[in-house]
């Protein structure tokens, strides 16, 4: 039952919406929470405590996702500095283009997919050119 009880949670807006769902779909459960008036109270602060884990480990994804991203940009620059310091000027040119290749493919991306709202187009070419649009994304997905 409990098992359940979570994934009407990861559903619901709410834990309030949650339990209701879950007691109409079980009716042993509703009859229950109208016998024992702690039972209701309970859940919902059970469910609250899960809801608020899961924004803590959604941060954390997030900023790992961020740090991530920004770490292999940062290697990224390391490497073609270290090709310019070597005189392989070509091979750094190279990496240099395929790197901005790389980010003008996913504005464009961005573009083609949120070209009817402005401001979330910014937004998204922000996170883009911030590197951190794997973390935003992170966060829509757990959400």
């Amino acid at each position: 039952m409990g098992a359940s009880f979570n994934k009407f949670l990861n559903v619901a807006a709410t834990e309030d919406g949650a339990f209701a769902s879950w007691a109409s779909k079980h009716p042993a459960i509703n009859e229950f929470s109208r016998r024992y008036k702690f039972f209701k109270p309970l859940m919902l602060t059970i469910g609250n405590e899960i809801k608020h884990t899961a924004t803590w480990f959604k941060l954390g994804l997030s900023i790992g996702a961020a740090l991530m991203s920004m770490f292999d940009v940062a290697s990224d620059v390391y490497t073609i500095s270290h090709y310019h310091n070597l005189g392989k000027h070509a091979t750094a040119d190279l990496m240099t283009f395929l790197v901005i290749l790389s980010l003008v493919l996913q504005l464009l991306v961005v573009i083609a997919i949120h070209h009817k709202n402005k401001r979330r187009t910014l937004i998204e070419m922000l996170g883009t050119l911030t590197f951190t649009k794997p973390a935003f994304n992170k966060v829509r997905e757990r959400a």
